[in-house]
Protein backbone atom coordinates (compact mmCIF):
# COMPACT_ATOMS: atom_id res chain seq x y z
CA UNK A 1 0.00 0.00 0.00
CA UNK A 2 2.65 2.73 0.76
CA UNK A 3 4.45 1.78 -2.77
CA UNK A 4 0.92 2.25 -4.56
CA UNK A 5 0.61 5.38 -2.45
CA UNK A 6 4.21 6.62 -3.52
CA UNK A 7 3.30 6.27 -7.12
CA UNK A 8 -0.05 7.78 -6.89
CA UNK A 9 1.53 10.61 -5.34
CA UNK A 10 4.40 10.83 -7.75
CA UNK A 11 2.62 10.23 -10.83
CA UNK A 12 -0.55 11.92 -9.83
CA UNK A 13 -4.16 11.29 -10.98
CA UNK A 14 -3.72 9.70 -14.64
CA UNK A 15 -2.01 6.64 -12.46
CA UNK A 16 -4.30 6.69 -9.91
CA UNK A 17 -6.87 6.47 -13.19
CA UNK A 18 -4.50 3.73 -14.23
CA UNK A 19 -4.47 1.65 -10.88
CA UNK A 20 -8.65 2.08 -10.63
CA UNK A 21 -9.00 0.51 -13.80
CA UNK A 22 -6.90 -2.59 -12.59
CA UNK A 23 -9.48 -3.25 -9.79
CA UNK A 24 -11.80 -5.30 -11.54
CA UNK A 25 -8.36 -7.59 -13.03
CA UNK A 26 -6.91 -8.16 -9.39
CA UNK A 27 -10.53 -9.33 -8.54
CA UNK A 28 -10.69 -11.39 -11.44
CA UNK A 29 -6.68 -13.09 -10.50
CA UNK A 30 -8.02 -13.43 -6.97
CA UNK A 31 -11.09 -15.18 -7.94
CA UNK A 32 -8.95 -17.18 -9.97
CA UNK A 33 -6.62 -17.80 -7.75
CA UNK A 34 -8.83 -19.36 -4.52
CA UNK A 35 -10.10 -21.87 -7.88
CA UNK A 36 -6.63 -23.32 -8.31
CA UNK A 37 -6.41 -24.20 -4.62
CA UNK A 38 -9.93 -24.94 -4.31
CA UNK A 39 -9.40 -27.87 -6.99
CA UNK A 40 -6.15 -28.83 -6.59
CA UNK A 41 -6.77 -32.30 -5.27
CA UNK A 42 -8.78 -32.97 -9.01
CA UNK A 43 -6.18 -31.39 -10.85
CA UNK A 44 -3.30 -29.65 -10.27
CA UNK A 45 -3.39 -25.74 -12.26
CA UNK A 46 0.28 -24.05 -12.64
CA UNK A 47 1.54 -21.11 -14.66
CA UNK A 48 4.39 -19.89 -16.10
CA UNK A 49 6.04 -17.01 -18.30
CA UNK A 50 7.67 -17.13 -21.80
CA UNK A 51 9.59 -14.77 -23.44
CA UNK A 52 9.39 -13.95 -26.81
CA UNK A 53 11.71 -10.95 -27.80
CA UNK A 54 14.53 -13.36 -27.72
CA UNK A 55 14.12 -16.88 -30.56
CA UNK A 56 16.80 -18.44 -27.73
CA UNK A 57 13.95 -18.04 -25.12
CA UNK A 58 10.94 -18.02 -27.52
CA UNK A 59 12.50 -21.57 -28.62
CA UNK A 60 13.77 -23.07 -26.18
CA UNK A 61 12.05 -22.85 -22.84
CA UNK A 62 8.64 -24.54 -24.63
CA UNK A 63 10.93 -27.44 -26.47
CA UNK A 64 12.31 -28.63 -23.58
CA UNK A 65 8.79 -28.06 -21.56
CA UNK A 66 7.33 -29.85 -24.66
CA UNK A 67 9.70 -32.33 -24.94
CA UNK A 68 9.72 -33.39 -21.35
CA UNK A 69 5.78 -33.01 -21.34
CA UNK A 70 6.17 -35.89 -24.49
CA UNK A 71 8.27 -38.54 -22.94
CA UNK A 72 6.45 -37.76 -19.22
CA UNK A 73 9.43 -36.88 -17.29
CA UNK A 74 9.79 -33.45 -15.18
CA UNK A 75 5.59 -33.77 -14.57
CA UNK A 76 2.94 -34.09 -11.98
CA UNK A 77 1.90 -37.68 -11.37
CA UNK A 78 -1.73 -36.30 -10.36
CA UNK A 79 -3.88 -34.77 -13.63
CA UNK A 80 -2.75 -31.54 -14.18
CA UNK A 81 -3.16 -28.23 -16.26
CA UNK A 82 -0.40 -25.93 -17.78
CA UNK A 83 -0.89 -22.22 -18.23
CA UNK A 84 1.54 -19.43 -19.71
CA UNK A 85 1.65 -16.15 -20.56
CA UNK A 86 4.04 -13.65 -22.17
CA UNK A 87 6.58 -11.83 -20.52
CA UNK A 88 9.55 -9.50 -21.60
CA UNK A 89 12.67 -9.65 -20.87
CA UNK A 90 14.21 -6.10 -21.67
CA UNK A 91 13.13 -2.72 -21.97
CA UNK A 92 12.12 -1.20 -24.90
CA UNK A 93 10.10 -4.67 -26.13
CA UNK A 94 6.37 -5.09 -25.60
CA UNK A 95 5.39 -7.85 -23.51
CA UNK A 96 3.55 -9.51 -26.85
CA UNK A 97 6.41 -8.86 -28.93
CA UNK A 98 7.70 -11.67 -30.46
CA UNK A 99 10.93 -12.46 -31.80
CA UNK A 100 9.49 -14.71 -34.72
CA UNK A 101 6.11 -14.78 -35.24
CA UNK A 102 5.79 -18.12 -36.70
CA UNK A 103 7.44 -19.86 -33.88
CA UNK A 104 4.90 -18.41 -31.64
CA UNK A 105 2.30 -19.49 -33.79
CA UNK A 106 3.07 -22.82 -34.14
CA UNK A 107 3.93 -23.05 -29.83
CA UNK A 108 0.18 -21.77 -29.37
CA UNK A 109 -0.86 -24.45 -30.95
CA UNK A 110 0.66 -27.00 -28.76
CA UNK A 111 0.44 -24.51 -25.21
CA UNK A 112 -2.55 -22.82 -23.55
CA UNK A 113 -1.77 -19.51 -23.16
CA UNK A 114 -3.69 -16.50 -20.94
CA UNK A 115 -3.75 -12.51 -21.42
CA UNK A 116 -1.09 -11.40 -19.44
CA UNK A 117 -3.06 -8.91 -17.00
CA UNK A 118 -4.60 -11.65 -15.89
CA UNK A 119 -2.31 -14.63 -15.03
CA UNK A 120 0.83 -12.39 -14.71
CA UNK A 121 -1.44 -11.45 -11.29
CA UNK A 122 -2.32 -14.81 -10.29
CA UNK A 123 1.46 -15.26 -10.49
CA UNK A 124 2.22 -12.21 -7.67
CA UNK A 125 -0.56 -13.39 -5.77
CA UNK A 126 0.07 -17.19 -5.29
CA UNK A 127 4.03 -15.57 -4.67
CA UNK A 128 2.32 -13.97 -1.65
CA UNK A 129 -0.94 -16.36 -0.71
CA UNK A 130 0.20 -19.50 -2.69
CA UNK A 131 3.15 -21.94 -3.21
CA UNK A 132 5.84 -23.42 -5.67
CA UNK A 133 3.79 -26.61 -6.69
CA UNK A 134 0.91 -23.50 -9.09
CA UNK A 135 4.04 -21.91 -10.24
CA UNK A 136 7.90 -22.75 -11.68
CA UNK A 137 7.02 -24.86 -14.42
CA UNK A 138 10.02 -24.75 -16.19
CA UNK A 139 12.39 -22.87 -14.27
CA UNK A 140 11.98 -26.10 -12.17
CA UNK A 141 14.15 -27.53 -14.76
CA UNK A 142 17.72 -27.46 -13.51
CA UNK A 143 18.00 -24.72 -16.78
CA UNK A 144 14.65 -23.51 -18.42
CA UNK A 145 17.19 -22.25 -21.25
CA UNK A 146 19.52 -25.50 -22.02
CA UNK A 147 18.59 -29.04 -23.22
CA UNK A 148 20.35 -30.54 -20.72
CA UNK A 149 18.41 -34.44 -20.90
CA UNK A 150 18.96 -33.69 -24.37
CA UNK A 151 15.36 -33.87 -25.62
CA UNK A 152 15.77 -32.40 -28.58
CA UNK A 153 17.05 -35.36 -30.09
CA UNK A 154 14.92 -37.88 -28.42
CA UNK A 155 11.39 -36.10 -29.44
CA UNK A 156 9.02 -34.49 -31.97
CA UNK A 157 10.36 -30.96 -32.57
CA UNK A 158 7.69 -28.66 -31.42
CA UNK A 159 7.78 -26.73 -34.72
CA UNK A 160 6.47 -28.21 -38.14
CA UNK A 161 5.18 -27.50 -41.88
CA UNK A 162 1.47 -28.11 -42.83
CA UNK A 163 1.80 -28.93 -46.60
CA UNK A 164 0.85 -25.37 -47.66
CA UNK A 165 3.38 -23.80 -46.00
CA UNK A 166 5.80 -26.43 -47.10
CA UNK A 167 4.93 -25.43 -51.10
CA UNK A 168 4.84 -21.92 -49.98
CA UNK A 169 9.12 -22.05 -48.55
CA UNK A 170 9.94 -24.40 -51.79
CA UNK A 171 8.75 -21.46 -53.57
CA UNK A 172 10.06 -18.54 -52.20
CA UNK A 173 13.60 -20.48 -52.25
CA UNK A 174 13.57 -20.80 -55.64
CA UNK A 175 13.02 -17.51 -56.00
CA UNK A 176 16.02 -16.82 -53.54
CA UNK A 177 18.01 -19.24 -56.24
CA UNK A 178 17.82 -22.60 -54.13
CA UNK A 179 17.53 -25.78 -56.11
CA UNK A 180 15.95 -28.31 -54.55
CA UNK A 181 18.08 -31.17 -55.73
CA UNK A 182 21.29 -28.63 -54.64
CA UNK A 183 22.22 -28.91 -50.61
CA UNK A 184 23.17 -25.75 -49.03
CA UNK A 185 24.51 -24.91 -45.69
CA UNK A 186 23.13 -21.52 -43.69
CA UNK A 187 25.64 -19.10 -42.03
CA UNK A 188 25.54 -16.62 -39.21
CA UNK A 189 27.27 -14.35 -37.20
CA UNK A 190 26.61 -12.22 -34.29
CA UNK A 191 26.44 -9.09 -34.35
CA UNK A 192 24.73 -6.31 -32.52
CA UNK A 193 22.23 -4.78 -35.04
CA UNK A 194 19.30 -6.75 -33.81
CA UNK A 195 19.13 -5.66 -30.30
CA UNK A 196 20.03 -2.28 -31.50
CA UNK A 197 16.90 -2.74 -33.84
CA UNK A 198 14.22 -3.80 -32.05
CA UNK A 199 15.19 -1.93 -28.84
CA UNK A 200 17.08 1.17 -29.42
CA UNK A 201 16.92 2.56 -26.11
CA UNK A 202 19.17 0.11 -24.80
CA UNK A 203 23.28 0.13 -25.23
CA UNK A 204 23.90 -3.46 -26.00
CA UNK A 205 27.85 -2.59 -26.55
CA UNK A 206 28.66 -4.54 -23.43
CA UNK A 207 27.86 -7.84 -25.43
CA UNK A 208 30.57 -7.02 -28.37
CA UNK A 209 32.86 -9.94 -27.34
CA UNK A 210 29.88 -12.41 -28.07
CA UNK A 211 30.28 -11.03 -31.81
CA UNK A 212 32.58 -11.80 -34.69
CA UNK A 213 32.96 -9.65 -37.96
CA UNK A 214 30.98 -10.63 -41.12
CA UNK A 215 34.58 -10.32 -43.33
CA UNK A 216 35.20 -13.75 -41.72
CA UNK A 217 31.75 -15.16 -42.94
CA UNK A 218 33.48 -14.78 -46.37
CA UNK A 219 36.15 -17.62 -45.54
CA UNK A 220 33.89 -19.80 -44.48
CA UNK A 221 31.43 -19.43 -47.40
CA UNK A 222 34.20 -19.38 -49.59
CA UNK A 223 35.25 -22.42 -48.23
CA UNK A 224 31.54 -24.28 -48.33
CA UNK A 225 31.06 -23.35 -52.28
CA UNK A 226 34.77 -25.23 -52.68
CA UNK A 227 33.03 -27.97 -51.04
CA UNK A 228 30.03 -28.02 -53.50
CA UNK A 229 27.05 -26.04 -51.25
CA UNK A 230 25.56 -23.25 -51.92
CA UNK A 231 25.70 -20.83 -49.06
CA UNK A 232 22.99 -18.45 -47.40
CA UNK A 233 23.80 -15.90 -44.69
CA UNK A 234 21.04 -15.70 -42.33
CA UNK A 235 19.78 -12.83 -39.84
CA UNK A 236 17.00 -10.57 -40.17
CA UNK A 237 19.55 -7.46 -39.17
CA UNK A 238 23.06 -7.35 -40.21
CA UNK A 239 25.87 -4.78 -39.46
CA UNK A 240 27.53 -5.28 -42.76
CA UNK A 241 27.08 -7.65 -45.84
CA UNK A 242 29.71 -9.90 -47.34
CA UNK A 243 31.55 -8.46 -50.05
CA UNK A 244 31.48 -11.05 -52.70
CA UNK A 245 30.72 -11.93 -56.32
CA UNK A 246 29.65 -15.50 -56.47
CA UNK A 247 25.97 -15.45 -57.02
CA UNK A 248 25.85 -19.34 -54.67
CA UNK A 249 25.94 -16.65 -51.68
CA UNK A 250 22.59 -16.01 -51.33
CA UNK A 251 22.47 -13.01 -48.61
CA UNK A 252 19.14 -13.75 -47.26
CA UNK A 253 19.62 -11.43 -44.64
CA UNK A 254 17.69 -7.98 -45.26
CA UNK A 255 16.59 -9.24 -48.10
CA UNK A 256 12.84 -9.11 -49.51
CA UNK A 257 12.65 -13.04 -48.52
CA UNK A 258 13.91 -12.98 -44.88
CA UNK A 259 10.84 -13.61 -42.86
CA UNK A 260 10.33 -15.45 -39.70
CA UNK A 261 8.60 -18.23 -41.37
CA UNK A 262 11.75 -18.35 -44.02
CA UNK A 263 13.93 -18.03 -41.03
CA UNK A 264 12.27 -21.40 -39.33
CA UNK A 265 12.03 -22.66 -43.10
CA UNK A 266 15.84 -22.69 -44.14
CA UNK A 267 17.03 -23.95 -40.78
CA UNK A 268 15.07 -26.86 -41.43
CA UNK A 269 15.94 -27.67 -44.72
CA UNK A 270 19.72 -26.45 -44.97
CA UNK A 271 22.38 -29.40 -44.57
CA UNK A 272 23.67 -27.91 -41.85
CA UNK A 273 24.39 -25.01 -39.66
CA UNK A 274 27.37 -22.46 -38.93
CA UNK A 275 27.55 -19.66 -37.19
CA UNK A 276 28.06 -17.92 -33.34
CA UNK A 277 26.40 -19.08 -30.62
CA UNK A 278 23.13 -17.36 -30.21
CA UNK A 279 19.18 -17.56 -30.48
CA UNK A 280 19.52 -18.21 -33.95
CA UNK A 281 21.04 -21.39 -33.79
CA UNK A 282 18.68 -22.96 -31.61
CA UNK A 283 16.51 -23.36 -34.82
CA UNK A 284 18.56 -25.86 -36.16
CA UNK A 285 19.24 -27.87 -33.18
CA UNK A 286 15.24 -28.51 -33.26
CA UNK A 287 15.19 -29.74 -35.88
CA UNK A 288 17.93 -32.39 -35.62
CA UNK A 289 20.74 -30.27 -37.84
CA UNK A 290 24.33 -30.83 -37.06
CA UNK A 291 25.76 -26.82 -35.85
CA UNK A 292 29.13 -25.83 -36.21
CA UNK A 293 29.53 -22.91 -33.75
CA UNK A 294 32.77 -20.96 -33.54
CA UNK A 295 33.94 -18.02 -32.02
CA UNK A 296 32.00 -18.19 -28.18
CA UNK A 297 32.41 -16.65 -25.55
CA UNK A 298 33.13 -17.37 -22.46
CA UNK A 299 34.32 -20.99 -22.25
CA UNK A 300 32.64 -21.76 -18.96
CA UNK A 301 29.22 -21.23 -20.94
CA UNK A 302 30.14 -22.77 -24.20
CA UNK A 303 27.40 -25.15 -25.63
CA UNK A 304 28.14 -28.88 -24.69
CA UNK A 305 24.16 -30.02 -24.44
CA UNK A 306 23.59 -30.63 -27.52
CA UNK A 307 25.13 -33.87 -29.32
CA UNK A 308 25.02 -32.58 -32.80
CA UNK A 309 27.03 -29.29 -32.24
CA UNK A 310 30.71 -29.09 -32.67
CA UNK A 311 32.21 -25.96 -30.32
CA UNK A 312 34.89 -24.01 -30.83
CA UNK A 313 35.55 -20.49 -28.09
CA UNK A 314 37.20 -17.87 -28.70
CA UNK A 315 40.68 -18.00 -26.62
CA UNK A 316 41.79 -15.21 -24.41
CA UNK A 317 44.93 -14.26 -24.66
CA UNK A 318 48.18 -11.17 -22.69
CA UNK A 319 47.44 -7.75 -24.67
CA UNK A 320 51.16 -6.92 -23.81
CA UNK A 321 52.90 -10.22 -25.07
CA UNK A 322 50.01 -11.63 -27.07
CA UNK A 323 50.70 -15.15 -25.21
CA UNK A 324 47.01 -17.22 -25.21
CA UNK A 325 45.74 -18.15 -21.92
CA UNK A 326 46.05 -21.78 -21.10
CA UNK A 327 42.22 -23.14 -20.49
CA UNK A 328 42.97 -23.48 -16.73
CA UNK A 329 43.93 -20.03 -16.75
CA UNK A 330 40.71 -19.08 -19.22
CA UNK A 331 38.43 -20.49 -16.60
CA UNK A 332 40.22 -18.69 -13.82
CA UNK A 333 39.72 -15.59 -15.46
CA UNK A 334 36.22 -15.91 -16.02
CA UNK A 335 35.49 -17.05 -12.69
CA UNK A 336 37.15 -13.78 -11.49
CA UNK A 337 35.65 -11.38 -13.74
CA UNK A 338 31.97 -10.88 -15.07
CA UNK A 339 32.26 -11.08 -18.61
CA UNK A 340 31.39 -7.97 -21.13
CA UNK A 341 33.31 -5.73 -23.25
CA UNK A 342 33.99 -3.25 -20.47
CA UNK A 343 36.46 -6.18 -19.02
CA UNK A 344 38.54 -6.68 -21.94
CA UNK A 345 38.91 -2.83 -22.63
CA UNK A 346 40.13 -2.30 -18.71
CA UNK A 347 42.16 -5.63 -18.35
CA UNK A 348 45.58 -7.13 -19.38
CA UNK A 349 43.54 -9.73 -21.42
CA UNK A 350 41.71 -9.59 -24.60
CA UNK A 351 40.20 -12.27 -27.50
CA UNK A 352 41.31 -13.90 -30.08
CA UNK A 353 38.85 -14.51 -33.00
CA UNK A 354 39.34 -17.71 -34.58
CA UNK A 355 41.64 -17.92 -37.08
CA UNK A 356 40.90 -18.63 -41.03
CA UNK A 357 42.52 -21.85 -40.68
CA UNK A 358 40.44 -22.51 -37.55
CA UNK A 359 37.26 -21.73 -38.95
CA UNK A 360 38.14 -23.90 -41.92
CA UNK A 361 38.69 -26.75 -39.98
CA UNK A 362 35.47 -26.39 -38.29
CA UNK A 363 33.50 -26.27 -41.93
CA UNK A 364 35.46 -29.27 -42.67
CA UNK A 365 34.27 -31.43 -39.56
CA UNK A 366 30.56 -30.15 -39.72
CA UNK A 367 30.32 -31.23 -43.00
CA UNK A 368 32.02 -34.50 -42.26
CA UNK A 369 29.73 -35.19 -39.28
CA UNK A 370 26.59 -33.95 -41.29
CA UNK A 371 26.94 -36.57 -43.52
CA UNK A 372 28.47 -39.16 -41.34
CA UNK A 373 31.71 -39.52 -43.14
CA UNK A 374 33.79 -38.46 -40.14
CA UNK A 375 35.89 -41.17 -38.28
CA UNK A 376 37.06 -40.89 -34.72
CA UNK A 377 39.54 -42.39 -33.68
CA UNK A 378 40.66 -43.40 -30.05
CA UNK A 379 42.89 -40.81 -29.52
CA UNK A 380 40.18 -38.21 -30.45
CA UNK A 381 37.62 -39.77 -27.95
CA UNK A 382 40.50 -39.38 -25.42
CA UNK A 383 41.39 -35.42 -26.39
CA UNK A 384 37.63 -35.00 -26.20
CA UNK A 385 37.50 -36.53 -22.35
CA UNK A 386 40.19 -34.49 -21.71
CA UNK A 387 38.79 -31.23 -22.62
CA UNK A 388 35.57 -32.01 -20.93
CA UNK A 389 37.52 -32.81 -17.88
CA UNK A 390 38.47 -29.05 -17.24
CA UNK A 391 34.68 -27.83 -16.66
CA UNK A 392 33.76 -28.03 -13.18
CA UNK A 393 30.29 -28.43 -13.39
CA UNK A 394 29.74 -27.45 -9.60
CA UNK A 395 31.92 -24.35 -10.09
CA UNK A 396 30.52 -22.97 -12.82
CA UNK A 397 26.97 -23.68 -11.27
CA UNK A 398 27.63 -21.73 -8.24
CA UNK A 399 29.66 -19.14 -10.16
CA UNK A 400 26.19 -18.50 -12.31
CA UNK A 401 23.58 -19.64 -9.97
CA UNK A 402 22.29 -22.11 -12.66
CA UNK A 403 22.99 -25.23 -13.62
CA UNK A 404 24.21 -24.94 -17.33
CA UNK A 405 25.99 -28.18 -17.56
CA UNK A 406 24.69 -31.61 -17.17
CA UNK A 407 26.48 -33.92 -19.32
CA UNK A 408 28.70 -33.48 -21.96
CA UNK A 409 27.22 -34.05 -25.23
CA UNK A 410 28.38 -31.89 -27.64
CA UNK A 411 32.33 -32.43 -29.53
CA UNK A 412 34.83 -29.54 -29.32
CA UNK A 413 36.14 -29.02 -32.57
CA UNK A 414 38.28 -32.18 -32.93
CA UNK A 415 41.11 -31.01 -35.54
CA UNK A 416 41.67 -27.74 -33.29
CA UNK A 417 42.15 -29.98 -30.10
CA UNK A 418 44.68 -32.27 -32.62
CA UNK A 419 46.82 -29.20 -33.81
CA UNK A 420 46.49 -27.22 -30.02
CA UNK A 421 47.19 -29.73 -27.46
CA UNK A 422 49.35 -27.32 -25.36
CA UNK A 423 46.19 -25.16 -24.88
CA UNK A 424 44.60 -27.59 -22.69
CA UNK A 425 46.95 -30.29 -21.59
CA UNK A 426 47.32 -28.02 -19.04
CA UNK A 427 47.72 -29.81 -15.37
CA UNK A 428 44.18 -30.02 -13.89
Amino acid sequence: MKRQLIEITSGGLPVALRKIRAIPIWILAFCFFVFIRLIKRLILVRFDFIIPSRIGHLLITPAIYLGHRQVGTNMPSQRYLDLFYLQRADAGFDHNWAANDFILKKIRKKMHFLPRFLLSRVAVINGKLGNTEHSIITKGLPCDIRDLDDVFCNTNPPLWFTTKEEARGLEISSKMGLKEDKPFICIYNRDNSYLAKVSPISNWDFYQYRNFPASDLLVVASTLIERGFDVVRMGSHVESKIKHLDPRIIEYCDSEFQSSFMDVFLSNRCTAFFGSDSGLTVIPEIFKKTVGICNTLPLSLLTTNYSKAIVLPKLLCEKATGRLLSIRESFEFEQENSLDESIFASSEISYKFNSHEQLIDLVDETIARSQNTWVTTKDDEILQQRIWSHFDVDQITARYNMTYHKTFRSTFSTLFLRKNRDWYLDPI
